[in-house]
């Protein structure tokens, strides 16, 4: 029977130790560049979708088409939200702001789970009577479309009676 020597051979040990080393380091650029990537992507195939569909609400919200807006919204805006409640809410955004130009979006937001995928976007708006910054939360649907799953108007104007 053979013996096995137990002595250490320096040079086979070295070589190991430098990829991990360089596995560890680059690992997280790895990663980074893979989200980057994906947000990019995101970015490329959604917002289009999110933009048009903001810009349908907004044209409903100015119109008072809030029936449409409800009847289109996404399952959990309804849990959350009766039509009559929504109708009311709106309602209020448009007595207290007054007619509105809106500009974004500003800032944005990707998030993919199981769940779905979801896109969150800021808009500024000037309004008649104040400046407002609204929050989206869209979920996508089939790649194509998206429905409405919160809405957020945030101005000073809408604390007040």
């Amino acid at each position: 029977m053979s013996q096995l020597s137990l002595s250490p051979n320096i040079t086979t040990l070295e070589r190991p130790s430098r990829w991990k080393i360089w596995l560890a380091l680059s690992s997280p650029v790895l990663l980074l560049g893979l989200a980057f990537g994906y947000l990019k992507y995101s970015q490329q195939k959604y917002l289009p979708i999110v933009m048009a569909v903001t810009n349908v609400f907004h044209a409903r919200l100015a119109g008072g088409e809030d029936s449409l807006i409800y009847r289109e919204a996404d399952p959990a805006w309804k849990a959350a939200l009766s039509e009559d409640a929504e109708q009311k809410f709106f309602s209020r955004i448009r007595r207290k702001l007054g007619a509105c130009s809106y500009s974004g979006p500003l800032r944005m937001f990707f998030n993919a789970n199981t769940n779905g995928t979801f896109v969150t976007v800021v808009y500024g708006a000037h309004c008649t009577n104040a400046a407002m910054k609204e929050t989206f939360t869209w979920r996508i649907l089939d790649g194509r479309r998206a429905s409405l799953m919160k809405y957020r108007p945030n101005s000073p104007v809408l604390l007040r009676d």
